[in-house]
């Protein structure tokens, strides 16, 4: 039988001294004294055939008092055939549970966050991913538990202040964000409904189509795409030319051609044939914006020096490749564009806009000097590869098309690199 522990008074537990203790009173009850503000009471007792430690708390904030009187209780549970340590277990998960059932939206993002950075690479993403949270999401539902959020409340949170139709594609991208934090608080079981910000069978009825939307909100995109003055695109060419590096020669590129960004930016050698002077973009190409058919850009005086000054690598390498070997992005190209703003004698504003030009605003340039020389507009829609009519489209097909537009962009090569003999032969 072991040896009954001496009863120890309230001072002497307080001055015990490092180790663990027994402290009397109740069998089995220690302090654990670690330092002078760490020390823990625990009890040593037997359950079934096992020795086992149950903590009873820290000591002074438990008082020796206090130990003793859930000793005690612990040794009756055992006593019945309860165990204490699986019954406190069980108490912590159905209070576990009950908060969780209670959690708040945001406090459910917080804990899915974690799990979406893991598989989001981009820090530019994952900032978005929290910022449009806290800017669109948490100042409506934010703070609502999340089992009293259904559809009404996710709608009125993506309809607030017009959001939905002002902000679409923001607005588009926010949804997909609040439904996959309710998909993953339905399969941890916090969220016993269906997922009220699911587009398909849910909101698409509450919502208009954000793809008419978008298509209805870019009509007309072209003229208003803040545009280099045509008065000054020469001015502003020169410029450019200033500027070294490969964004500054896709930029070039792009004002040469009135191609898009992504055309250029994407454009490998095997597209060019150097000998003909022509570039064609075949349909699908990644980045080309052609869905239904192949694209053939003439290749003026100023875009052949310009493309014979680039390292010519193999037919698959990208003509305008950044220091990776990788496409250039539309960041890197907006950067230039913005050091030429600020190194020109004043920035280059759109004169409808009354905002500094873009780099697609060279298209809206090109089609001003198109405009002003009286060149038919399905001659411009060819150049700028936007569609045509069927009808159209095969007439100009059977025409000697490429030549005609070769001297026209010859002509807008002239002027804009100051040459000024724009006259179309």
């Amino acid at each position: 039988m072991p040896k009954k522990a001496k009863e120890l008074k309230a001072l002497e537990v307080r001055r015990l001294s490092k180790g663990t203790h027994r402290v009397g009173g109740c069998t089995g009850l220690c302090l654990s004294v670690v330092s002078e503000t760490n020390k823990n009471w625990t009890l040593r007792v037997r359950i079934g055939l096992r020795d086992q430690e149950i903590g009873l708390g820290s000591y002074p904030t438990v008082t020796l008092e206090d130990a003793r009187r859930l000793g005690r209780k612990c040794h009756e549970k055992i006593k019945e055939g309860i165990n204490p340590i699986e019954e406190r277990r069980q108490k912590h998960e159905a209070l576990s549970k009950q908060q969780q059932q209670n959690i708040t939206f945001q406090e459910a993002f917080y804990q899915f966050f974690p799990i979406k950075k893991a598989v989001l690479s981009n820090p530019k993403h994952l900032a978005q991913w929290e910022s449009t949270m806290q800017k669109y999401v948490f100042p409506h539902i934010g703070n609502r538990e999340l089992r009293t959020i259904g559809v009404d409340e996710v709608v009125s949170c993506l309809t607030h202040q017009n959001f939905w139709n002002k902000k679409t594609e923001t607005a588009t991208r926010v949804r997909q964000r609040i439904s996959a934090v309710f998909d993953w608080a339905i399969a941890k079981k916090l969220y016993e409904a269906f997922n009220p910000a699911v587009w398909k069978g849910i909101l698409e009825y509450q919502l208009p189509d954000p793809v008419k939307l978008k298509e209805k909100a870019n009509q007309g995109r072209l003229r208003r795409e803040p545009m280099v003055p045509l008065e000054r695109v020469t001015e502003f060419y020169s410029e450019l030319r200033l500027r070294d590096g490969m964004a500054a020669n896709a930029l070039s590129f792009m004002a040469l051609t009135g191609c898009r960004s992504g055309q250029a930016r994407y454009a490998k050698w095997s597209e060019f044939n150097m000998d003909q002077g022509v570039w064609l973009i075949r349909k699908g190409r990644e980045q080309a914006k052609l869905k239904t058919r192949d694209h053939s850009v003439a290749l003026t005086s100023s875009t052949l020096s310009l493309l014979k000054k680039l390292p010519q690598g193999s037919k698959d390498d990208w003509v305008f490749p950044n220091e990776r070997n990788r496409p250039l992005s539309d960041t890197a190209v907006g950067k230039v564009m913005k050091t030429v703003h600020k190194n020109a004698k004043e920035p280059f504003i759109c004169p409808t806009e009354g905002r500094p030009a873009v780099p697609h605003g060279l298209r809206s340039t090109l089609t001003t000097w198109f405009g002003d020389k009286g060149i038919e507009e399905e001659l411009l829609k060819f150049q700028l590869s936007h569609n045509l009519p069927a009808t159209v489209f095969k007439h100009y097909l059977r025409s000697d098309l490429l030549e005609r537009r070769r001297k026209v962009l010859q002509s807008w090569d002239d002027f804009l690199t100051g040459r000024k003999n724009d006259k179309i032969a």
